[in-house]
């Protein structure tokens, strides 16, 4: 075997290497969007210094329906309590709570809800 022959065969076996490498790189997933169809509820502190005030946020694709009690916390807080939806939320929509955290707490903090 000549040594252009080495040459050659060393250069496609690392031509195929890298091609396989890139291609793997490159994958693609097929990435459908996961629907829930349950009753999903999320909230959000309202802005400023010190709020006082949440946001309770239809995160589903279905109404919840007034009448529904929505759980929410504020993890490493004080902060927590329920709320009773006074009309139908849909989806995506908010609704603003009013005085949720008496005295109020940090900026920035995270807001868990769960609709019961």
């Amino acid at each position: 075997m000549t040594s252009f022959t080495k040459i050659a065969g060393v250069a496609v076996a690392g031509l195929v290497l890298m091609t396989s490498f890139a291609q793997a790189g490159n994958t693609v997933v097929d990435s459908k969007p996961i629907y829930k169809f349950g009753k999903i509820a999320g909230c959000q502190l309202a802005s400023g210094e010190f709020p006082d005030d949440i946001f309770v946020i239809n995160k589903g694709v279905a109404v919840l329906k007034a009448g529904t009690q929505v759980k929410w916390s504020l993890p490493d807080t004080y902060a927590k309590g329920t709320y009773t939806l006074l009309a139908d939320l849909a989806a995506g929509k908010s609704v603003f709570v009013s005085n949720a955290i008496p005295g109020g707490v940090e900026a920035g903090h995270a807001c868990k809800a769960k609709a019961l």
